[in-house]
């Protein structure tokens, strides 16, 4: 379990990481594991590239794939509007907003 990713959540912090050698920022929502036992962050993405052409967006990062995790000083107010607690991808939870 990465204790920065629960601390982030539970503080609401922003993380910057690199995935798939992509700079980003994001908000974290839930991180846990998913049933085949691979640790996932539930995320939104603020700032950085991406590998779509939309800006900002959802993503469900595969933590095992994240380089350079830094939990940021500068934090968020709350949960996104359209997030949905309790993501069905993510059965087992270890820390959600």
């Amino acid at each position: 379990m990465n204790q920065s990713i629960v601390q982030a959540i539970r503080e609401m912090k922003l993380i910057s990481l690199t995935y798939k050698g992509i700079n980003r920022v994001v908000e974290p929502h839930a991180y846990g594991l998913s049933a085949k036992g691979n640790e996932l962050l539930r995320c939104y993405q603020t700032q950085g590239g991406h590998t779509s052409p939309k800006p900002h967006e959802w993503d469900l990062l595969t933590v095992s794939k994240i380089e350079h995790l830094n939990v940021l000083s500068d934090g968020f107010a709350s949960a996104r509007p359209d997030y949905k607690k309790n993501d069905k991808h993510i059965p087992t939870i270890y820390a959600q907003l």
